[in-house]
Protein backbone atom coordinates (compact mmCIF):
# COMPACT_ATOMS: atom_id res chain seq x y z
CA UNK A 1 0.00 0.00 0.00
CA UNK A 2 1.38 3.41 -0.67
CA UNK A 3 2.77 5.46 1.83
CA UNK A 4 0.50 8.70 2.88
CA UNK A 5 2.50 11.88 3.39
CA UNK A 6 1.92 14.10 6.74
CA UNK A 7 0.23 17.27 6.11
CA UNK A 8 3.66 19.13 7.31
CA UNK A 9 5.33 17.26 4.50
CA UNK A 10 2.84 17.95 2.07
CA UNK A 11 3.10 21.72 3.13
CA UNK A 12 6.53 21.63 2.95
CA UNK A 13 6.70 19.98 -0.67
CA UNK A 14 3.50 22.85 -1.85
CA UNK A 15 6.15 25.49 -0.43
CA UNK A 16 9.03 24.26 -2.27
CA UNK A 17 6.69 24.36 -5.57
CA UNK A 18 5.63 27.81 -4.90
CA UNK A 19 9.03 28.70 -4.85
CA UNK A 20 10.61 27.00 -8.12
CA UNK A 21 7.48 28.20 -9.96
CA UNK A 22 8.16 31.72 -8.53
CA UNK A 23 11.97 31.21 -9.49
CA UNK A 24 11.23 29.67 -12.86
CA UNK A 25 9.27 32.91 -13.82
CA UNK A 26 12.65 35.18 -12.68
CA UNK A 27 14.55 32.62 -14.61
CA UNK A 28 12.57 32.91 -17.74
CA UNK A 29 12.68 36.48 -17.83
CA UNK A 30 16.08 36.95 -17.29
CA UNK A 31 16.69 34.42 -20.15
CA UNK A 32 14.64 36.62 -22.90
CA UNK A 33 16.44 39.33 -21.73
CA UNK A 34 19.82 37.75 -22.68
CA UNK A 35 18.54 36.07 -25.83
CA UNK A 36 17.56 40.04 -26.47
CA UNK A 37 21.36 41.36 -25.19
CA UNK A 38 22.69 38.34 -27.87
CA UNK A 39 21.26 39.35 -30.52
CA UNK A 40 22.49 43.24 -29.80
CA UNK A 41 25.98 41.80 -29.22
CA UNK A 42 25.64 40.06 -32.80
CA UNK A 43 24.70 42.82 -34.79
CA UNK A 44 27.49 44.59 -33.02
CA UNK A 45 30.06 42.12 -34.11
CA UNK A 46 29.04 42.12 -37.54
CA UNK A 47 28.62 45.61 -37.68
CA UNK A 48 32.51 46.02 -36.52
CA UNK A 49 33.36 42.80 -39.20
CA UNK A 50 31.74 45.16 -41.77
CA UNK A 51 33.71 48.52 -40.19
CA UNK A 52 36.75 45.92 -39.96
CA UNK A 53 36.43 45.18 -44.15
CA UNK A 54 35.96 49.01 -44.77
CA UNK A 55 39.24 50.06 -42.86
CA UNK A 56 41.28 47.16 -44.40
CA UNK A 57 40.03 48.40 -48.11
CA UNK A 58 41.23 52.29 -47.33
CA UNK A 59 44.05 51.19 -45.38
CA UNK A 60 44.64 48.66 -49.01
CA UNK A 61 43.98 51.86 -51.61
CA UNK A 62 46.05 54.45 -49.25
CA UNK A 63 48.99 52.15 -48.95
CA UNK A 64 48.91 51.93 -52.73
CA UNK A 65 48.27 55.87 -53.62
CA UNK A 66 51.40 55.85 -50.82
CA UNK A 67 53.67 54.06 -52.89
CA UNK A 68 52.47 55.85 -56.35
CA UNK A 69 53.41 59.16 -54.18
CA UNK A 70 56.58 57.99 -53.19
CA UNK A 71 57.10 56.63 -57.03
CA UNK A 72 56.72 60.09 -57.88
CA UNK A 73 58.32 61.91 -55.82
CA UNK A 74 61.42 59.10 -54.92
CA UNK A 75 61.77 57.88 -58.50
CA UNK A 76 61.47 54.15 -59.04
CA UNK A 77 62.89 51.44 -56.55
CA UNK A 78 66.94 50.45 -57.33
CA UNK A 79 66.35 46.92 -56.34
CA UNK A 80 63.41 44.71 -57.35
CA UNK A 81 61.43 43.05 -54.66
CA UNK A 82 62.45 39.72 -53.15
CA UNK A 83 60.08 37.20 -55.06
CA UNK A 84 60.61 38.59 -58.48
CA UNK A 85 62.96 36.88 -60.90
CA UNK A 86 66.39 38.68 -61.79
CA UNK A 87 66.09 41.29 -64.84
CA UNK A 88 68.68 40.61 -67.98
CA UNK A 89 71.94 42.48 -67.24
CA UNK A 90 73.57 42.11 -70.62
CA UNK A 91 72.12 45.41 -72.02
CA UNK A 92 75.40 47.45 -72.13
CA UNK A 93 75.44 50.32 -70.11
CA UNK A 94 75.68 53.86 -71.22
CA UNK A 95 79.20 55.46 -70.84
CA UNK A 96 79.47 57.48 -67.24
CA UNK A 97 78.93 61.16 -67.85
CA UNK A 98 82.48 63.81 -67.36
CA UNK A 99 82.42 65.37 -64.24
CA UNK A 100 81.54 69.03 -64.48
CA UNK A 101 83.88 71.85 -63.75
CA UNK A 102 83.34 74.47 -61.09
CA UNK A 103 82.78 77.32 -64.07
CA UNK A 104 79.96 75.05 -65.94
CA UNK A 105 77.96 75.81 -63.02
CA UNK A 106 78.03 79.97 -62.99
CA UNK A 107 77.15 82.53 -65.86
CA UNK A 108 79.91 82.93 -68.86
CA UNK A 109 80.73 86.40 -68.66
CA UNK A 110 79.31 88.59 -71.65
CA UNK A 111 81.15 89.82 -74.85
CA UNK A 112 81.79 93.60 -75.09
CA UNK A 113 79.30 93.97 -77.98
CA UNK A 114 76.07 92.16 -75.63
CA UNK A 115 76.51 95.07 -73.44
CA UNK A 116 73.84 97.58 -73.40
CA UNK A 117 74.42 100.04 -71.14
CA UNK A 118 77.57 100.61 -68.94
CA UNK A 119 77.47 102.59 -65.15
CA UNK A 120 80.00 104.08 -63.10
CA UNK A 121 79.95 103.50 -59.49
CA UNK A 122 82.50 105.52 -57.65
CA UNK A 123 83.94 105.36 -54.41
CA UNK A 124 85.64 108.60 -52.96
CA UNK A 125 85.57 108.08 -48.88
CA UNK A 126 84.80 105.85 -45.65
CA UNK A 127 81.83 106.33 -43.54
CA UNK A 128 84.51 107.21 -41.03
CA UNK A 129 85.52 110.48 -43.10
CA UNK A 130 89.49 108.84 -44.37
CA UNK A 131 90.60 108.72 -47.55
CA UNK A 132 90.86 105.97 -49.51
CA UNK A 133 93.59 104.23 -51.38
CA UNK A 134 94.65 101.25 -53.61
CA UNK A 135 91.85 102.07 -55.52
CA UNK A 136 91.03 98.81 -58.13
CA UNK A 137 88.07 97.99 -60.72
CA UNK A 138 85.90 95.56 -60.54
CA UNK A 139 83.09 94.97 -63.50
CA UNK A 140 79.83 93.25 -62.16
CA UNK A 141 77.25 92.38 -64.79
CA UNK A 142 73.41 91.92 -64.47
CA UNK A 143 71.65 90.35 -67.14
CA UNK A 144 68.12 90.51 -67.94
CA UNK A 145 65.38 89.47 -70.20
CA UNK A 146 62.40 92.28 -70.42
CA UNK A 147 58.69 90.98 -71.57
CA UNK A 148 58.66 92.45 -75.05
CA UNK A 149 55.04 93.97 -74.34
CA UNK A 150 56.20 96.38 -71.49
CA UNK A 151 59.27 97.32 -73.07
CA UNK A 152 59.02 100.25 -75.90
CA UNK A 153 62.49 99.43 -77.77
CA UNK A 154 62.92 95.77 -77.24
CA UNK A 155 65.75 93.71 -77.19
CA UNK A 156 66.04 90.02 -76.61
CA UNK A 157 68.61 90.60 -73.94
CA UNK A 158 69.44 93.65 -71.79
CA UNK A 159 73.10 93.14 -70.21
CA UNK A 160 73.96 96.11 -67.89
CA UNK A 161 77.94 96.77 -66.92
CA UNK A 162 78.83 98.42 -63.58
CA UNK A 163 82.27 99.16 -63.10
CA UNK A 164 82.63 99.23 -59.00
CA UNK A 165 85.75 100.82 -57.31
CA UNK A 166 87.04 99.74 -54.41
CA UNK A 167 89.23 101.55 -51.99
CA UNK A 168 90.79 100.75 -48.32
CA UNK A 169 90.90 103.21 -45.66
CA UNK A 170 93.39 104.77 -44.31
CA UNK A 171 91.76 105.53 -40.84
CA UNK A 172 89.89 102.58 -40.17
CA UNK A 173 91.65 100.02 -42.72
CA UNK A 174 87.84 98.92 -44.18
CA UNK A 175 87.71 98.00 -47.56
CA UNK A 176 85.01 100.14 -49.05
CA UNK A 177 82.98 99.92 -52.32
CA UNK A 178 80.24 101.60 -54.01
CA UNK A 179 78.73 98.56 -54.36
CA UNK A 180 78.44 94.96 -52.95
CA UNK A 181 81.11 93.20 -54.33
CA UNK A 182 79.89 89.70 -53.27
CA UNK A 183 78.25 86.93 -55.30
CA UNK A 184 79.02 85.89 -59.22
CA UNK A 185 80.31 88.31 -61.58
CA UNK A 186 76.93 87.98 -63.74
CA UNK A 187 73.80 87.90 -62.44
CA UNK A 188 70.26 87.59 -62.89
CA UNK A 189 68.07 91.15 -63.42
CA UNK A 190 64.58 91.29 -61.96
CA UNK A 191 62.85 90.68 -64.80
Amino acid sequence: MPKKLSPATIKKRMQMLHNLQHLYAIARDRMANLEEIIKLHKQQITELEEGNRLRDELIDAQSIRIAELETMVFGKKKKPPIDTPPKDTNKPSSPPKPPRNKDSFKRTIPTTEAITETIPVPVDHCACGGELTNITTHDRFIEDIPLPDLTADYTARLVTKYVVQRGICTQCGKAVSGQDLGGSVVSLGPN
